[in-house]
């Protein structure tokens, strides 16, 4: 009972469902106990309902003051307000009216942009191939609420972010790191980390030569020829990139990749490159639509990835003047 919750200021996620409830009906809001299988374990037979949830959230129908039905989960831990966990998204409920009743409902998966990562860098690459950068890192959805969770604990933080930066620029070092927003759930997520990337270019003769790096890695995901089974991407995401390599004295642009897009049903990539004196900018952006992609359309599908792995292979190439 959700006196009972609040007693003992602990609860499972039917307790918490339970006190939700409780507290919205005595504001005046109508809410309904929505029993879940987490989209992880496998899709729902609604033929059988029963024996087959792992999960409790909560159903607010439509009423005076909500245009249409919306779900809420009271167990989200540090996931932005107006946000459902990852797992809740695109499942079937089997939603209870307590007057009596009950209905299947599909919880909807959020658009594409809600759940999103977005990191801004300027390098500063140095005759001899060796750069310093800073990158300032945006989340709002799952990686926003990774980000506060692990921000609790200072030295898990350290190892969290040095990950960060290994996997997206091998080699790269963190020097320091602020935390701008990592609690407030009203927020996106924001942190800065200063670093180092002494083999990020790589010198020959008198050119620099770097690859623009790589925020979605699809080659093992995409390594099969073909599948027996649908392909699983997870729920609708965007990845926003946005670098300025600062050039010093003497060295100027010799060639850039073509500024290219790739789309299909199920994804989007679009990259594009500005150059001036001094400067070279990539903005790129990465989205996934589709939460499976299906035996028959994969083939078609990894036809366009093989397109993304030859972009992320292009190099971009500095004239350096002696």
């Amino acid at each position: 009972a959700a006196p009972v919750v609040l007693a003992r200021r602990y609860g499972d996620c039917k307790d918490k469902a339970v006190l939700f409830i409780t507290l919205a009906r005595l504001g005046g809001i109508e809410a309904q106990f929505a029993l879940i299988r987490s989209r992880h374990f496998g899709q729902i037979r609604q033929e059988v309902p029963m024996q087959q949830f792992n999960h409790v959230i909560v159903y607010i129908p439509r009423q005076p003051g909500l245009e249409k039905g919306q779900f809420f989960d009271p167990t989200v831990d540090a996931l932005d307000v107006g946000h459902l966990r990852q797992d809740n998204q695109g499942t079937w409920a089997f939603v209870l009216d307590l007057k009596g009743g009950y209905a299947w409902k599909q919880v909807p998966f959020q658009a594409a942009e809600m759940d999103y990562l977005k990191k801004q860098i300027v390098m500063n690459i140095l005759k001899n191939g060796n750069c310093n950068a800073e990158v300032v890192i945006i989340a709002e959805g799952r990686n926003g609420a990774v980000i506060r969770r692990i921000a609790r604990n200072k030295e898990n933080f350290i190892q969290f972010l040095q990950g960060i930066l290994s996997n997206f620029i091998p080699g790269a070092k963190m020097i320091n790191y602020q935390t701008i927003e990592v609690v407030d759930v009203t927020r996106p997520a924001r942190i800065q980390i200063s670093f180092d990337a002494p083999t990020f270019v790589r010198r020959e003769g008198n050119e620099l030569r770097f690859k623009i790096p790589k925020d979605w890695h699809p080659k093992n995901l995409f390594s099969l020829a073909k599948r027996n089974h649908p392909l699983v991407l997870g729920v609708p995401c965007t990845q926003y990139l946005e670098i300025d390599f600062i050039l010093p004295e003497g060295v100027e642009v010799k060639q850039t990749p073509d500024s290219k897009a790739v789309s299909t049903d199920c994804l989007s990539l679009k990259r594009n490159f500005f150059t001036k004196k001094g400067k070279v900018k990539v903005t790129q952006s990465f989205s996934s639509f589709c939460e499976r992609v299906s035996v028959e359309d994969y083939s078609a599908l990894r036809d366009e990835i093989d397109k993304i792995i030859q972009l992320q292979e292009e190099e971009v190439v500095l004239r350096v003047s002696e």
